[in-house]
């Protein structure tokens, strides 16, 4: 398959001739896709050209009763725009359109695999032998259970979270604020009421107390 020229003079669109130079190839399974970069016969920056390259092969016909002497790759027409070609005068747009050509031709030819395996029953039986599945085993967990004591209550009268805390080191404030409502609803502690902090600032603190058997 003979590739597009890396650097060519062409006369598109009736714009005069013009330098076409590749900035980027990218491969993929079925077709390639490119940035171009194209200049006038000055030097003059124009425009960059991404496109994914259409093919002809040989003996394809061409106007005029002629035929492809071989297989190769075709710039895009004018016609070609808005479709399989996208033009911007920004380098990082062109990095953009191109990864998103890129991302097509690529789940295209994904999508026309899955429907082979899928037709032949052959996908999942596939897909779990790529991803090399381990299968639970029962009563397995991902975590080691960590033991903990016990929580622990001040003796003092009234007493909040921060208190509670200091006595319980092994407890977070999620862990040990689960805990105080089991027991709370045990009947081992009560909630007395909420008090303001010495500034008067923030939401009251509540405090608690133990329940006197």
């Amino acid at each position: 398959m003979k590739l597009i020229d890396r650097q060519f003079v062409k006369n598109y669109d009736k714009n005069g001739d013009m330098t076409f130079t590749q900035v980027k190839m990218v491969e993929t399974p079925t077709l390639n896709c490119y940035i171009y970069r194209r200049d006038k016969m000055d030097g003059t920056f124009f425009s960059y050209e991404v496109f994914y390259s259409k093919r002809r092969h040989k003996g394809d016909k061409l106007p005029g009763g002629l035929v492809e002497a071989e297989d190769r790759e075709v710039y895009p027409t004018c016609n070609s725009f808005g479709f399989n070609a996208k033009e911007t005068n920004d380098i990082h747009r062109a990095e953009q359109f191109l990864s998103e050509f890129v991302k097509k031709l690529n789940d295209k030819e994904l999508g026309k695999t899955k429907s082979e395996f899928t037709d032949s029953g052959d996908f999942v039986k596939d897909l779990k032998s790529k991803l090399q599945v381990t299968p639970k085993v029962k009563g397995q967990r991902g975590r080691k259970r960590i033991e903990r004591p016990q929580m622990q209550y001040p003796t003092i009268q009234q007493f909040g979270m921060k208190d509670i805390l200091k006595m319980n080191e092994k407890y977070n404030q999620p862990l040990a604020y689960q805990q105080l409502q089991k027991d709370i609803k045990g009947g081992v502690v009560i909630e007395v009421g909420r008090v303001k902090s010495s500034s008067g600032r923030g939401k009251p603190s509540v405090v608690y107390g133990i329940v006197k058997k």
